[in-house]
Formats: C-alpha cells, structure tokens, sequence
C-alpha cells in the first residue's frame, strides 16, 4: 500500500532567489498582495521507501517545462516559507528528506 501527501502554498522569496524577505507585490486595480513563487512538496511511502520531491515555481504565466529546474530542498523551502514539514520525523531521517536537493531522498521509513 502507498500513502502520498502533498503540501502547497505561496512563497515570499526575492525575484533574485535570495531568503531575504520580499517587498511586498501587490496586483491589480484592487491590490491583491501576489507571491513571486508558490512551492510543492510531494512525498509518498512505497514498498518500504519514503521518497521525496519539493518545487519552488515562480509565479508567473510562462515557465520552463523542465521542471526539474524548480527542484529545491525541503530545507529551502523551510527558509522562504517561514515553515517547518516533517517535524514529527526523528532527526536522523528528517535529516536526509530535508536537505537532499535530488528528485528523490531515497530515504527508509526504519531510519526514522
């Protein structure tokens, strides 16, 4: 049996890609506060293998199909966030989901 989660929602980051705090973009004639990126975490336990993927995209109406380019760490996306995923995995396996920056952590649920 496989179990995923996915996480979503905005990021606050510079257009530079800098973790400095972004100033403030608003959109429209009703000024909409708008992020610059929105990020993704995909995780699925399979067979015994806890895998990971997580994204930050740019908001924006054209982006590159290969989407391997928005690939980040967990850990990234922790900073920009201001948010903390997978606090309730022990430290030694949330070590290796949080910090890879690969399509997949390649991580054993029995680390944990």
């Amino acid at each position: 049996m496989a179990r995923s989660t996915v996480l979503q929602g905005p990021a606050f980051v510079q257009d530079n890609g800098t973790d400095k705090p972004q100033t403030i973009r608003f959109i429209g004639p009703s000024r909409v506060l708008a992020p610059i990126h929105f990020f993704r975490i995909h995780s699925i336990i399979l067979d015994g293998k806890f895998d990971v993927m997580s994204f930050l995209v740019p908001n924006q109406p054209a982006l590159d199909p290969d989407v391997t380019k928005y690939l980040v760490s967990v850990d990234r996306i922790e900073a920009v966030a201001g948010l903390t995923f997978f606090g309730s995995l022990p430290k030694a396996g949330c070590a290796i989901v949080k910090s890879t920056t690969t399509s997949r952590s390649r991580a054993s649920p029995a680390s944990f």
